[in-house]
């Protein structure tokens, strides 16, 4: 929940922001990202899960993990 929030908003925002910049002339879902740094701070956010999810995968627990992670996800924020 630190690194993604609330996982229905985060899924919706990231589907959204998808199916608005791959498929061109969709109209803009209401969770897509609204500009440039929104969509750097969404693109953080799920490098740093994907990452997280890896290495999980490879038998690091996350207890270990979760500093970093975070860390990583959440440097840019000003």
């Amino acid at each position: 929940l630190e690194l993604l929030g609330e996982p229905a908003a985060f899924t919706r925002t990231v589907v959204d922001t998808r199916n608005y910049y791959t498929h061109l002339g969709n109209p803009k879902g209401n969770a897509a990202t609204q500009n440039s740094k929104e969509l750097f701070l969404l693109n953080k956010r799920l490098h740093a899960f994907l990452r997280c999810v890896m290495l999980i995968d490879l038998g690091v627990t996350e207890n270990y993990l979760r500093e970093p992670i975070l860390y990583q996800a959440k440097r840019w924020i000003v």
